[in-house]
């Protein structure tokens, strides 16, 4: 869900927290007073709702003005019965929105089927659930979990008492199913998008080039959509991408969007860029790239990008050379030069290099080579 599609509305508020109880799970004093948080309304649909609800996110800044993280006051689970004791519950995700932990109000406690409260051990347990992204919560439904035993009777927390949900012990906490059901899914559901919407947006151009230099994929990702949307493509952030993309193992598709989206020079230099030094992924991706841009490229160009044909090294560069060469409809005589020497590499690349020059205006000499290939593999051609 695009953050400009969920309505938010923000202000501001500096605040003091006031330590509550000490306990694990309870609201704690986790802010400093230079602290400040942002308050986002933003419409979410839980998977146990029947419509969009509206929930308010709070977003948390240091000093600095860097998100450090959320957290978002819930209901501990979604009773559709009106029989279900429900607990107020705060819950906490980083910057990227990956779930953190949770809280409780000051001596809330957590109940299961037929008012059984949770064990210390069980608040752990529900952690370990929540964190979990693969949880079999995330393939079930809420009719799947949700059986209320007895209507009138009192206290029922409608939690998975007699549900055939069948689930191993260990991906949910006994009798609270429904409990584990509503907290998973806010953990791990649409707020984890908006939270990483969020941090692009607020941020800097400066944290943006911070992003990019961290390790995550996620951080360096969210930072090339935001400065794409900012069009800024300075070479500050340019030659951080490139340097990332040589020492970290960074997901090309982002980088491919975000190049693709500059000023036509400026792409034409850094997709060459990434061709000539990029790794195998990164190569074939920039070919592809120059492949489908609908941008006018000369011939001098492309004659620059074929002249790399001898130092790829595998099948599938040179085959994304070819295909780049023949959707442009381009063959020049210095093109062929550059392919001509790949007729002595393995068969395969060989065979495919000569498919490409074998019906090409080529040079006297330039013939003599491709005859001689056919004749030496006339029964494999």
């Amino acid at each position: 869900m695009m953050l400009n599609k969920l309505n938010i509305y923000s202000c501001i508020v500096f605040f003091f927290l006031i330590p509550l109880q000490k306990e694990k799970h309870s609201y704690q004093n986790y802010y400093a007073n230079n602290y400040s948080t942002i308050k986002h309304v933003v419409t979410v649909q839980h998977p146990g709702e029947k419509a969009p609800t509206k929930v308010v996110l709070t977003q948390v800044k240091n000093a600095a003005g860097i998100t450090i993280e959320y957290f978002m006051d819930v209901q501990s689970v979604i009773c559709l019965e009106n029989v279900c004791k429900v607990i107020p519950v705060r819950m906490y995700w980083n910057a990227i929105g990956e779930y953190q932990r949770y809280t409780l109000q000051k001596g809330a406690t957590l109940e299961k089927y037929e008012a059984d409260v949770f064990a210390p051990k069980d608040y752990d347990k529900l952690h370990t659930i929540l964190k979990n992204k693969k949880s079999p919560f995330k393939e079930v439904y809420i009719e799947d979990v949700l059986t209320v035993k007895n209507e009138l009777s009192d206290n029922i927390d409608a939690i998975s008492g007699a549900t055939a949900l069948d689930l191993a012990e260990e991906d949910t906490v006994p009798g609270a199913a429904l409990t584990c059901f509503t907290l998973w899914h806010w953990a791990n559901g649409e707020i984890i998008s908006i939270a990483q919407q969020i941090t692009a947006s607020t941020a800097t151009d400066a944290q943006l080039l911070a992003f990019i230099n961290k390790k995550n994929t996620t951080y360096y990702t969210l930072a090339l959509a935001e400065l794409s949307k900012r069009k800024l493509y300075k070479n500050n952030f340019i030659n951080a991408i490139f340097k990332n993309l040589k020492e970290t193992q960074k997901e090309v598709k982002p980088t491919i969007n975000y190049l693709e989206g500059s000023p036509k020079n400026t792409y034409l230099k850094t997709i060459k860029k990434l061709f000539i030094n990029g790794n195998l992924a990164q190569k074939i991706a920039a070919l592809k790239s120059i492949k489908n841009t609908t941008h006018n490229i000369k011939p001098k160009y492309l004659d620059s990008i074929s002249a790399y044909a001898g130092k790829l090294k595998t099948y599938q560069e040179i085959a994304a050379l070819l295909q780049m060469l023949e959707s442009k409809n381009y063959f020049s005589e210095k093109t062929a030069d550059h392919l001509i020497p790949l007729l002595n590499a393995n068969f395969i690349t060989a065979r495919r290099v000569y498919w490409f020059l074998q019906d090409k205006n080529l040079t006297k000499n330039q013939k003599s080579v491709i005859t001689n290939f056919k004749q030496l593999h006339k029964n494999k051609l």
